[in-house]
Order: C-alpha cells, then sequence, then structure tokens
C-alpha cells in the first residue's frame, strides 16, 4: 500500500514539472547553485572573471581525474550565466512539502547585452566562448565516467553545438559517445577472453 501511495505521488510531482525533466542534467541543476547568487548580480566583467576562475577549477580537478567534481564546477561555471532562478514567493519551495516544479523557476540565459559597461559584441562573444568551454568540458568529463555519462555527453554537445555548430571538439565528443558503446567494453572482453 505505501509503495503504491509513493509512486502516485512520484507520478503526479512528475506531471508538475514536465518542462523541468526535458533539461539536461547539468541545467537542472543550476537551480541548486544557490551559493552563486551574488556572482550572478556582479557587473559583466566581474561575472566572467568568476566563471572563469570556477572553469579553471574544473580544469584542475580534470586533471586529478575527479571528473564528477570537475563536471560539477563547469556546471557551476555555466550558471554564473544561463540557469534556473527561483520566483519570487517561492524561495521556500525546498520546504513547502510540494517540491521542484515548473511554477516555481524562470529560464535566465545572460548573452552579455544586459546594460554592463562591458555590454556589447565583445562581451556576448566573451560570454559565448565560455559557455561553449564549459559545455564541451562537461562531455569530456561525461565521457571519461562513461555508463549514462554518454547521454548527458551528448546532451552538452548538443548545447555547444547550438552556440557554433562547426565546434569541433563538440562534434568530436558527441561522435564518441554515440559509437562508445554504454558498457565500454567491459563484458565484450569477458567474453572474448572465455
Amino acid at each position: 500500500m505505501m509503495q503504491q501511495a509513493v509512486s502516485m505521488k512520484t507520478e503526479m510531482m512528475k506531471s508538475d514539472r514536465r518542462t523541468y525533466e526535458k533539461f539536461p542534467p547539468f541545467y537542472q541543476n543550476s537551480i541548486f547553485h544557490e551559493p552563486l547568487a551574488d556572482t550572478r548580480k556582479l557587473p559583466l566583467s566581474e561575472r566572467l572573471a568568476a566563471a572563469d576562475s570556477i572553469k579553471d577549477q574544473g580544469n584542475k580537478l580534470f586533471q586529478e581525474g575527479l571528473f564528477d567534481k570537475a563536471n560539477t564546477k563547469y556546471e557551476e561555471a555555466i550558471s554564473v550565466f544561463k540557469y534556473l532562478q527561483v520566483k519570487e514567493g517561492y524561495e521556500g519551495w525546498k520546504k513547502d512539502g510540494k517540491g521542484l516544479r515548473d511554477e516555481i523557476f524562470h529560464e535566465i540565459d545572460v548573452i552579455g547585452l544586459d546594460g554592463d559597461e562591458g555590454a556589447g559584441a565583445a562581451a556576448a562573444a566573451a560570454i559565448k566562448k565560455h559557455k561553449i568551454v564549459c559545455y564541451v568540458n562537461i562531455a569530456a568529463c561525461q565521457l571519461k565516467m562513461k555508463g549514462p555519462g554518454f547521454v548527458v555527453c551528448v546532451q552538452a554537445c548538443d548545447s555547444a553545438l547550438e552556440l557554433d555548430e562547426n565546434n569541433t571538439k563538440a562534434l568530436y565528443r558527441r561522435a564518441q559517445a554515440r559509437l562508445l558503446p554504454p558498457s565500454a567494453g567491459g563484458p565484450e572482453e569477458d567474453l572474448a577472453l572465455g
């Protein structure tokens, strides 16, 4: 009886967040990057510097082989500019018993034309480049982690390709994710040895 109730509640919650469920995990997670709220309010040039610093932390973690932690840093670096923001009046959504639902957030995507001192084509290009690099780096992390990460890798590459349809790294990593078997050869190698 309890399992049935939990199952019904889960299905009801899914219907309340259809839009959210369609987003890739790296975008879904942006709603939880609350410590970045102050960074998102900085002037554009400072925001870009902070986002680059977070990305650099991700690069260091990647070099150390800490792919999951690096992935999180790349997600944070993107979410300085592209994120899900909780609407005013819903700040207590985590404790209200209703959970995450589409009505409590809206999408923010800063492209550099927001009136800051550095606004214009140069700022827009810098933000675009930053996003592309982070998406491609998320894809690299997902390839290293293998397994279900192949789907996220393709999603990250698709996001990069939306910004630059000829990005070589995004095209290459997406192809890798589509060609590599989900098992990355484990069972196949065992069968060949047997």
